[in-house]
Parts: structure tokens; sequence; C-alpha cells
């Protein structure tokens, strides 16, 4: 026979009971029948309110008598800790050789209550744990006893809590207060809000810091975040040098989101190195580890690796699958379909409908992709002047973060809007402004990219051609510009609206507009849009009148 108990019903639950009760009177047990308990436990619950009040029901969370001391847990803690791969038929053979008897169940108990079993595989980035009595119970004492000013004391409980939840009295107590592991989940907490360079930094610190404390799984989170960041910074060897510390921890540890991340950034990391093969090999077997069901994160690293090899019908299909898959609350899945899809395939229209829809929000409408995707929309409907101007925001944002791949964007995107001026020695210096900084990086991928306009221009050899689309695509319409024939553009042509980047060689065209001229000449339609069609660099007897931000009105004809 099943016994009905209470720990199902909250205190508001149990206190509106009582008053029902007192209010309505009748028979206890029929009240009780209706409530799905028996009727001792609801006149247990009458007989402690009638003698203690409300107070009765806040019970004060007590450490079970049962649990080990705070030294043996410690010490099971700390077996997971320094060796993240260590099982718990390892950890039970250690504390045997201390004459400690230990079971299975009570090891995994303590890493349990302490966070180290099982990662959050909807952010596998995030260090929280779920939700417990001794956690909750902790935290509401922390914040009383803020309340009172005594922040020293306030933080030691939050020290000595085995886990936390995400809650904003980390943020409340001074960061020097707090131990290592308390100071990684401040730091998830703070770390979108910082620019690049800085949350580089301070994960670089913390990381040092658990490490040398021998919290090497705590660490493994925050060396993440490192690597997003260098990567974001465009800093390749800095990359390697981590990975391959990173290599060690996670040996051995099946978790699966952790070894999905690992390969993608040693992926992006051969990618900034230009070695193409090698980052293929890296993207495969990210790919191949993920299975269904995936999360949402997942979709969002093979959509990145797919748009580095600038295969943008695969990168489009993950994000959109994602952004579905998020019910359309990810808006970052959105502003990446607008930037690595629509304005690469050329559909501006549905481009501009997204992009309204991920100015909502605030943080990514601050963001360099945000600002890029409008330049790009500018450039592709003929409005230079706006294009300039979101183009110069990106730079100056990318200046100001050390972003390396949007600052090598804008600039190639400031070339691109000289070059559809006419302006091509102009462009060219703008190529070339980044040819130093990617060479202090090392990232020879994208000064293989620089290199590849450059010889569209003109005034520079070709370099080898990788299996990226888009460097093909360059190949095409170097060969096009060489040999100005009908069926030389017209291949470039069809391989870019083929492979969606229809977007991405009506910017590039203007580098070499010789075979768009040839086919004007000829009376054969060039197949770009009417907007493209007439910029003044396919247009050089018409009058220009280009006006530059806080610059003064200037006009062009003929390029003078």
């Amino acid at each position: 026979m099943k016994m009905y108990t209470a720990p199902k019903f909250s205190i508001e639950q149990k206190l509106k009971a009582i008053k029902l009760y007192h209010q309505k009177g009748g028979s206890l047990r029929n009240q009780a029948s209706s409530l799905g308990i028996s009727y001792m436990t609801l006149w247990r619950w009458v007989h402690e309110y009638k003698i203690n009040g409300e107070e009765v029901f806040k019970k004060i969370y007590k450490k079970s008598s049962r649990r080990f001391s705070n030294k043996i847990e410690q010490k099971i803690v700390m077996f997971k800790e320094r060796n993240p791969a260590m099982s718990i038929a390892n950890a039970r053979s250690l504390l045997r050789m201390d004459g400690l008897v230990v079971s299975a169940k009570g090891i995994w108990s303590v890493w349990h209550r302490y966070g180290l079993l099982y990662a959050n595989h909807l952010d596998p980035l995030d260090p929280f744990n779920k939700p417990h009595d001794e956690t909750l119970a902790g935290i509401k004492n922390a914040k009383s006893l803020l309340y009172q000013g005594d922040q020293k004391s306030a933080a030691k409980v939050l020290n000595n809590l085995p886990s936390m939840v995400k809650d904003e009295i980390l943020i409340q107590v001074p960061e020097k207060f707090l131990s290592p592991r308390r100071k990684l989940e401040r730091f998830y907490m703070e770390g979108d809000k910082m620019p690049p360079p800085s949350a580089m930094k301070k994960a670089h610190q913390i990381r040092r810091l658990l490490e040398k404390s021998g919290y090497i799984y705590s660490s493994i989170f925050v060396t993440f975040v490192e690597l997003y960041n260098l990567h974001n910074m465009g800093m390749p060897h800095e990359m390697f040098n981590i990975l391959k510390n990173l290599k060690r921890k996670i040996y051995k540890i099946h978790n699966r989101s952790w070894r999905i991340l690992y390969y993608s950034f040693m992926a992006l990391a051969f990618h900034k190195r230009n070695k193409y093969n090698k980052y293929l090999y890296f993207a495969n077997k990210c790919s191949q580890l993920r299975r269904i069901p995936s999360y949402p994160w997942h979709l969002m690293t093979l959509g990145s690796l797919y748009t580095h090899m600038d295969n943008y019908m695969k990168a489009f299909h993950y994000y959109e699958k994602g952004f579905e898959m998020s019910n359309n609350k990810e808006l970052h899945f959105a502003l990446d379909m607008v930037l690595h899809g629509y304005c690469r395939s050329g559909d501006y229209i549905t481009a501009r409908k997204l992009l309204k829809k991920v100015s909502e929000s605030d943080e990514l409408r601050r963001s360099t992709s945000f600002n890029l995707s409008r330049a790009y929309m500018a450039f592709g409907e003929g409005d230079l002047n706006s294009a300039e101007r979101y183009f110069l925001e990106v730079l100056n944002m990318s200046s100001k973060y050390n972003l390396s791949n949007h600052l090598r964007a804008s600039l190639t995107g400031l070339a691109f809007v000289a070059s559809a001026l006419n302006k091509k020695n102009e462009a060219r210096a703008y190529l070339e402004r980044c040819i130093p900084f990617l060479q202090k990086q090392g990232n020879t991928q994208e000064l293989h990219q620089i290199k590849l306009n450059l010889a569209l221009l003109g005034g520079c050899k070709l370099t080898i051609i990788r299996k990226r689309m888009g460097d093909y695509l360059h190949f095409l319409l170097f060969q096009a510009k060489k040999r100005p024939t009908l069926s030389n553009y017209r291949k470039a042509l069809n391989y870019a609206t083929r492979h969606r980047l229809l977007g991405y060689f009506e910017r590039i065209v203007t580098l070499a507009p010789e075979p768009v001229l040839h086919m004007i000449e000829q009376g054969k339609n060039p197949g770009l849009s009417v907007s493209v069609l007439k910029l003044p660099v396919f247009n050089q007897s018409k009058i220009v009148y280009h006006v530059k931000f806080l610059g003064s009105l200037t006009v062009l004809k003929n390029g003078q």
C-alpha cells in the first residue's frame, strides 16, 4: 500500500492547508483526503502550528550525521580535482591505502555534491551545480551576513559551500575574499560583459590560480573561456600552448561536450595557421562526436567550423537548425545566419528582416558582427556612404578590443568601398595596412586572404590556392581578369551562385572589374544585382557624389 508523505508540499502549501482547515472546520480526514495525504500528517501540521506558529516549518539546514568529516570529504574532492579522469574505483583504492573503507556510493555522492561529475550539456562552460539544501541554506545565511555589513563572514560561508548556484551574491561579495572556485563562478557571471583582452587576461589569472591550488578539474572551465578569447583576438601561437596543456587535463575524461570544444579549438588554431588538412582532421573529429540528441551549442560549433571552410551551405543549415531548436530565442544564431548566410548569398531582403529581430538585443546591437552585417547589406544595396560608416565602426571596435578577424574584415570592407568608387590606390592601402598586424600575430590564414585580394586588385602574384571555396572563387575571378572571356567569367559566376557566394562575389569583383566591364561592352548580362551594377567602378562616366563621415564633400568623375 502506498504511503502519502508531506515532503512534496512547500512551506506555503502547508500553511495554506492549515489555515483552510481553521476557516472551514469540518472533518480532518476529509480535508486530508482532498490533499492526498494521511489525516495524521495534517493533524501533526495543525498541532505543531498551534504550539510554535509558522516558525516550526522554517527548518534550518543541518548537516547529516552520516556525512564524512570535512577532512575526509576534502580528500575525496581533491582526488577528482587533481586528476579529472580518476574513477570511483581508483579513489576507493587510494583511500584504502590510508586505512579508510568508503563505499562507491559515498564517493559518488561527494563528487556529485561538489559538482565534479556531470557538465551542463546546454552550456559546457557553466561551472555551477544543481541546487542542494546545503547550498541554498548557505546562500541565505551569507546574504544575511552581507546585509549586516560583514563581507568577510559572508565570503567565508560561501567558500565553505561544496558548490554554488548562479546567484548575484557572488558579485556583491568582494572578489579578494572569495576562494579560487568561487572566483571561477563569479567570472562566469561577469565574463560576457568584458572586452576580449580583459576577459582573456582575467581567465588566464584564474586558470593559473586554480592550477596552483590543485583545482585542475575546475580549471578546465576557464581554459575554454581563455581559448575562445584568444581565437577572437587571432593568436594561434598562444592557443596551441594552452591546447597542449588542456590535452593533458581532459585525457581519458568521458565528457563529449568538452571533447567537442577541444577539437573545435584545435581546428580553429590550425585554420589561423593555414594548415587546411589539419583543420579538416579536427573538424571531422568534432563532427563525429555530435550525436542525437544534439544541443544548440553543438550546432553553433559545427556552423562555425563550416564557415571557416567557406562551406556556407552547410554552415547555414546548422545555424538554422540551432535557431529552430532554441525556439528562436538564441539570437546569436540569427546574427550568424545574416552574416554568414544571407549576406554571403546576396539575399539582403531576408537579411534585413532577420537583423531587425536581432536588433531587439542590446548586447548584439553593440557587437562588431551586427555592424559588419549592416555594412555588407548597405554595400549590396549600393549605399556606399552607409557601408563605409559601418565598416569604420567595426574597425574602431575591433582595434579597441583587438579582434583580429573583424579588424581584417573591416579593412577589407573599406577596400571594397574604395574600389567600388574606383580608388584603387586607397583600396590597396587599406589591404596593406593589415599585413604587419597579421604577421606579428602569426595569423597566416587571415594574411592569405589579404594577399588574395591584393592579387585581384593587381600588383602581386596569386598565392597558392587552398581547397577553401572562397579561395577557389578568387582563383576563378583572377583567371577571368587575365583572360576576360565569356566562359571564364561565367565559370566564376556559376561557381559563386552554386555555392551561395553571390553576395561575396559581388564584393570581390569590385577589386577586379575588368571581366564585368568586358561583359557590359559585349552587351551581355553580368548576372549581378542592379544595385551593384550602378556602382561607380562599373559606370566610370557617371558623376558620383561621395560624402565622407565628418569630412568634406568630394565629387568623383572617371575616378578623378
